[in-house]
Order: structure tokens, then sequence, then C-alpha cells
């Protein structure tokens, strides 16, 4: 049952957990722990600053990396009646300035550092706040935090774009309220926790983890950036990670390439248990090297579309490749192999675009684009993309990722696209050894018939295009 009250709840609970660690902030130096109790305090001054200034029903982008100060002002928007629009920072100038104009975008949050650049980017119509002056406020009373109804947009985010134009994704309090509840009702243990997310906060997945951290009093670890991943891990010490596929192949060449115990502290702490996996699948071999190292694989599989709700799972040996069982708050079908999902954190719709709404949507189930079954014990499998799917001219149907899970079966095959030139189906190949890969997709075509096939192969020197959220960008295919 919808609750419009549920961020006020969430802050009085902050509020009352003074002994409990909510935040632990690595800059380089020294770390500094933040109490729960701090972090509601800290909202409430955020959110005094947009009440004092009468600063109400306003789209207000938040376009900044991960850090403390994004979580308190996102979370103060919605204590003061905004909606949260979420932008990622490294975006082009240009792109920046679209997706300010599609969201309806009066002010945006940025660090300080970052204000004269996008001043010079952004509509001058667009008022820039920083950080540094909006924590610094007044505080707002508990008793004033914002209300919203059911229905009421309270963020906008947008999709990663892998084969197309982001879309502006518009969550209802219903929506998020759902979607957070299901992620409380995680797998994630009663004892204390501390989570280092890799994961981008403009993401759903990122989001996600802040509010399934923080419904459990485990701790938030924040390092700098990418850049610095593990010699923030070594710091901060976490015993779990979220992050996306790309990353987790990193660690895992740690694990190959280091020879003992405390070599692999000096990169991942002591500490670790459990990776959180979000944005993209993962290759079979790394799910196997990983578990048997005693690191817990789990991953949720979801889309911006659906408040990153839907199905989830712990990885192992005995479901190899299966995303999981469906999420308690959702409904699933499959329809003409493509799986459908209906429950309350299915999207309100995407931000004054109807039509695609309607295409998406419809009789209130979500179509994921996305192929699959469910096998006798509940869980489900992915076998492909609807509008990857390559229609050859015999009239076979091939599934690109299928192949493209066949090549990562080779550990010199780093990254691959699939895709239909036309003429045949073509591969981008980013290898380690390219005579290794040839040789392993030659062997590949030998063992399959000729329709499913590969006859061109581009052999790249660096990795492939990635959306915001890591994803690789998929090209569209030609057809004759």
């Amino acid at each position: 049952m919808y609750n419009k009250n549920f961020v006020h709840s969430a802050i009085q609970r902050f509020a009352s957990a003074e002994n409990f660690q909510a935040f632990s902030i690595y800059n380089g130096e020294v770390i500094e722990d933040i109490s729960y109790k701090q972090f509601a305090d800290d909202i409430l001054k955020s959110a005094g600053y947009f009440k004092t200034n009468g600063i109400e029903k306003q789209h207000i982008a938040l376009i900044a990396p991960n850090s403390y100060r994004w979580i308190v002002t996102f979370c103060a928007l919605l204590s003061s009646g905004n909606t949260a629009v979420l932008l990622n920072p490294d975006l082009p100038n240009e792109t920046l300035q679209l997706q300010c104009k599609m969201a309806d975008v009066t002010i945006a949050c940025v660090e300080s550092n970052e204000l004269d650049e996008l001043q010079l980017t952004l509509s001058r119509e667009i008022q820039l706040l920083r950080f540094d002056d909006i924590v610094g406020a007044d505080p707002m009373l508990a008793t004033e935090v914002y209300s919203a109804s059911a229905n009421e947009t309270v963020v906008l985010m947008f999709t990663s774009g892998t084969t197309g134009k982001s879309k502006a994704v518009e969550f209802s309090s219903e929506n998020m309220q759902s979607s957070f509840s299901a992620l409380g009702e995680s797998h994630m243990r009663l004892g204390m926790e501390k989570v280092f997310p890799v994961l981008p906060f403009f993401h759903i997945s990122g989001l996600g983890c802040i509010f399934q951290v923080t419904q459990h009093f485990h701790t938030l670890c924040l390092g700098r950036g990418t850049r610095y991943i593990f010699a923030d891990m070594h710091a901060l010490n976490p015993t779990n990670i979220s992050l996306v596929p790309s990353i987790l192949e990193s660690i895992v060449k740690i694990y190959k390439q280091t020879k003992t115990q405390e070599e692999r502290h000096r990169f991942l702490g002591t500490n670790l248990q459990r990776i959180s996996v979000g944005g993209a699948s993962l290759k079979i071999d790394v799910i196997r090297y990983m578990t048997a190292q005693g690191i817990l694989i789990d991953s949720l599989y979801g889309m911006t579309e659906t408040t990153g709700d839907g199905i989830r799972c712990v990885l192992d040996d005995i479901h190899v490749g299966t995303i999981g069982k469906l999420s308690p708050s959702m409904h699933c079908r499959i329809q003409d192999g493509e799986l459908l999902l209906k429950g309350p954190s299915i999207m309100k719709g995407y931000y004054k675009d109807a039509a695609a709404t309607a295409e998406i949507i419809q009789d209130g189930w979500l179509h994921t684009g996305d192929l699959g079954y469910c096998d006798a014990d509940g869980y489900y499998y992915i076998t492909g993309r609807k509008k990857n799917v390559i229609i050859l001219s015999n009239g076979e149907n091939v599934n690109p990722e299928e192949i493209e899970a066949k090549f990562s079966e080779c550990n010199d095959i780093l990254e691959s696209l699939v895709y239909s030139d036309g003429k045949g189906i073509c591969a981008d190949v980013y290898a380690a050894d390219h005579e290794i890969a040839k040789a392993f997709i030659k062997n590949y075509n030998n063992r399959v018939p000729m329709y499913r096939q590969v006859y061109k192969v581009n052999y790249l020197s660096s990795p492939l295009e990635k959306t915001g959220s890591g994803k690789i960008k998929r090209k569209e295919n030609v057809y004759v």
C-alpha cells in the first residue's frame, strides 16, 4: 500500500539512528564517518534551502559525480516537493543541453569546480546552484517534509540509449516507494555491512543501491571515482561492492595475477564477501571463477523503466546463466518469447512522449524487449533482445547475444558486438590476442550451420563504445 509520507518516515528513521554509521568517505588522505542522524540533519538543512528560497515544484537537475552531497541533495529535492532530474555529468555539452531542455530543467545543482564550465554549457535560463551553498542553510522541520501523492512525478532519469536516443523516464512517488521497498526485502544481512557503490547514482542501479543500503542501516563507502577504485577499496575495506561487469572483470584479473592474499588485500581490502552487479549481463566463466574464490555474486535484472525492480538472483553453478526469480512485487508473463512485466514500480511513462509510452506499456504490461524463458523451478533466462534479432534472407532468426556469449568463452576475446550489415552476420571484436581470437572464431564457424556463421570480423585495438551505464552501444542491423 502506498504511503505518501515514506520520505518523511525514512528521515525520521535516520534521525533516530545516531549510533549507526551511514557513510564512510575517503578523500585520498583521511576517512570521514557520518552517522545516520547527521545524514538526516543534512537532508533537512538542504531541504530548508529550497523552502527558504521558495523553490518548489521545479525540475532540478543533479549534474555531478557520485558524492555524499549528491545523495543529500537528491533526498532534499524529494523532501521539498521538487522533481529530481538525474543527469550523467560526463555527457557531451550538447547532450546535457538537450536533456535539460527535454526534462524542462529550471535549476541545476553542481559541484563548485564545475560551475564555470556548466555556465557556458547550459542555457542562461537555467540557474546553477552549488552544493556548498545548499548544504549550509537553516534546516526544515521534519514535520514540513513534503508528502507527494502516489502518481506525482518525483524523479526523471534518462535511459542509457544502447541503440538510439535516450528517453526521459518519469517516475512517480509510488514507483520510487515500491522499488525501494522491494530492495529493502533483499538478501542483505542484518549485520553491519560496508557497501562500496561503483555504479553511478544517475543510473537506476546506483540509485537503488543507496536506498537498499540505508534501509538496512548499513554503511555506504564513498571514494574518489573509478580512477581510484582499487586504492579506495583498500582504504575503505568494504564487505560488498556494487559495480558493472567490466570492473568485475578487472577484479578477476587481480585475483589471477596476485599470488597471495596479502597482494590481493592491497587492491581489494581484507573484507570483501559479496559483489552485486548491475547494468549488463555477466560472463558465465567470471561468475564461476569468483564463486570458486568464496565471493558471492548477485545480480538484479531490471530496467530504468521498472525503477530497477524486476528479477534478482544470487548466482551459482546450479542455475548457470539465469537472471533469477521474480521480485515479490512484480508479475511476469512471456508473450511471443518476450518478457512482459507488471507491478507498482513500472514507470509512469516517458516524459511528454505519450506515443513511446503507449508502445512499451500496453494494458499495464511493460514490454521489456528481452527474449527469454522460465524453467520449471521459476528461474528466468534471457536469450536476446527482440529488436536486436538478425532476420536473415532465408527466414532464419539469430540472436546476436547468443553468438557474443559463445565468443566470451574465449578468454582472449574481451568484448564483442554482433550485427548484420545486410549481407550476413558481422562482429566487432576487441581481443587481447587477435590470432587466438581468429582461431576461436574460425572454430566456431566450423561447428555451426552456415546461416549462423560470422562472415566478417573487425578486430579492434580499443574497447567498444559504451553508454553511461557501461553497456556496449549496439549498431542498428542492416537488411536488404
